[in-house]
């Protein structure tokens, strides 16, 4: 065997050992990442309470119809969720601070920790208020891997999910 066909077969092996779904795959926030497979979202039962439901918030039957992989603690309380596409990959999740075991924390050092222990990049930051009026403090931005992301830090007791993910739009358009 030549050192030429060496390579050629140990490149070929790499492409083939490397499947289309890594290449793909999000930031991991606790093992959930968006493009995710449906099938790999059972694994996350070791740490959670897993329940399949329906969107609730769907604006069309075809979206009513695809899962939503509610995530609780093992107490039961609910942690975040994760939205799946037609194809059953996570397409968009949220994430309440009980996910990371933080609710200790108050909302700002939260949010601080999720950027540094991420690695996030800078973040965009306003205040803005939710459906009640309250005011919230919203980071948004674009993750090395491609999907949008918010970091959100009630001022007061807001029951507002502390992070929500959900799969980038594209290359942006200019006119």
């Amino acid at each position: 065997m030549t050192m030429k066909t060496i390579l050629l077969a140990i490149s070929t092996a790499a492409i083939l050992v490397t499947p289309a779904v890594a290449q793909n795959a999000g930031t991991k926030f606790r093992g959930v990442y968006i493009n995710m497979p449906k099938t790999e979202a059972d694994g996350l039962s070791n740490n959670f309470t897993l329940k399949w439901e329906k969107d609730l918030f769907a604006m069309t039957k075809e979206e009513e119809n695809i899962p939503v992989l509610a995530v609780y603690s093992k107490t039961g309380k609910h942690c975040g969720s994760v939205k799946f596409d037609k194809n059953g990959t996570a397409k968009s999740a949220d994430f309440y601070r009980c996910f990371f075991d933080a609710e200790s924390l108050p909302p700002q050092q939260f949010a601080e920790a999720i950027l540094k222990n991420y690695k996030l990049p800078e973040l965009s930051c306003a205040l803005e208020r939710n459906l009640m009026g309250e005011a919230l403090r919203t980071c948004k931005g674009l993750l090395q891997t491609g999907e949008e992301v918010s970091i959100t830090s009630p001022t007061n007791s807001s029951d507002e999910p502390g992070i929500h993910l959900k799969r980038g739009s594209g290359t942006p358009k200019f006119d």
